[in-house]
């Protein structure tokens, strides 16, 4: 049952969408998270419960994991935030556009635990894995076919030309493809590694035909999520998406002993970091690269708009020392931020939007 509940939600929480509610993509997906979380919490209860009663199984607590520290620690700073927050319920609970406060947090976490707890072999991770990847599949094609033009929905988007699929999103479209863009990754690796010790053993086409058969079809998940990822045209994402191959292609090599591949990793990274300053600077070689139609907003850091709102937060910060170590409470930044958003770059992206023909409705509701 444990296990039927972390598949249950990396299936169910990025397929689902709702065209009749009032809040299309995150509200259903909320719910169903929240869910499938109080039900997992239940099941570890009973687990810990027959544990201690059998005394047949010592408990593990995975406190000493790696990752045990960066948990409890999230888990303090929602909760501390939403002790001291200037509007406690809403930090709780969440927004109604969104409901991303520390109950949803918490619902998160409760995962973590569930995994850290029952995930206990092999082919539980590699069910986990293909539940994954499969998943992907609909989301980034529905992603192609909206920029194909054959989307069945008439969304009556902002975002003209940028995709956001079963998500609602396309900052959030991409960010999940870019966590599962690795996995792919491996799961190739492996299918062509093991295609390479069969040809050496056995080069009969019948006990190569299933290999080149799983090869072929990631390979081909491949093509389709990074697609999709490039057709939201979302900069943080992309960035996401580069620093984590470095690094999977800084531990492959590390791993296979290639001091080329490690090597080319670096070279390859502090090149895509100069480029990125250049592109930002006034006079550098490649100034002109945000310049470009469609694509050149990922080159773009440094917009007005972005920068603002960084001098803001700055500027929200040096108000209230004391009231910036325990944070104005998850979901409130709309309350507390106005009175410091500078109006001038406020003033430069909305001009900048109207420019391109896009629709003031979403600029009216926020």
């Amino acid at each position: 049952m444990l296990e039927s509940c972390w598949l249950a939600a990396l299936i169910m929480v990025p397929l689902f969408f709702n065209i009749w509610g009032e809040r299309v993509f995150e509200g259903g997906k909320v719910h169903l998270l929240r869910s499938i979380a109080v039900l997992s919490a239940a099941f570890l209860v009973v687990r810990f419960a027959e544990r201690k009663r059998q005394q047949a199984h010592r408990i593990y607590l995975p406190w000493r994991a790696p990752m045990a520290l960066p948990f409890l620690l999230m888990a303090a700073v929602y909760l501390i935030g939403t002790a001291f927050s200037v509007d406690p319920p809403l930090s709780f609970w969440g927004s109604s556009y969104r409901g991303q406060g520390t109950y949803t947090q918490l619902s998160i976490m409760v995962f973590f635990l569930l995994i850290a707890l029952a995930l206990r072999s092999k082919s539980q991770l590699d069910r986990l894995i293909t539940v994954v990847l499969i998943t992907s599949s609909p989301v980034a094609f529905y992603g192609i076919a909206q920029a194909a033009g054959m989307d069945p929905v008439p969304w009556g988007k902002a975002d003209v030309g940028r995709v956001f699929s079963t998500e609602g999103n396309p900052i959030f479209l991409a960010a999940y493809m870019i966590m599962i863009v690795p996995f792919t990754i491996m799961r190739m690796i492996q299918e062509v590694g093991f295609l390479r010790v069969n040809l050496r053993k056995n080069g009969s086409p019948s006990v190569l035909f299933l290999p080149v058969l799983r090869a072929a079809a990631y390979g081909s998940l491949l093509v389709l999520q990074l697609a999709a990822i490039v057709l939201t045209r979302s900069r943080g994402p992309v960035a996401g998406l580069l620093a984590g191959l470095f690094f999977f292609l800084l531990v492959f090599a590390v791993q296979r002993r290639r001091r080329f591949l490690s090597l080319m990793a670096l070279t390859v990274a502090i090149g895509g970091l100069a480029v990125l300053i250049l592109a930002n600077s006034a006079y550098g070689p490649f100034s002109r690269l945000p310049d470009i139609p469609v694509w050149g907003r990922i080159f773009e850091i440094s917009e007005p708009f972005r920068l603002s709102h960084w001098k803001g937060s700055i500027n929200l910060l040096k108000a209230d020392p004391v009231r910036a170590l325990v944070g104005y409470g998850p979901e409130t930044f709309h309350l507390v931020f106005p009175p410091y958003t500078p109006l001038s770059g406020f003033v430069s992206m909305l001009s900048r939007r109207l420019s391109t023909g896009l629709t003031m409705r979403p600029w009216i509701c926020w």
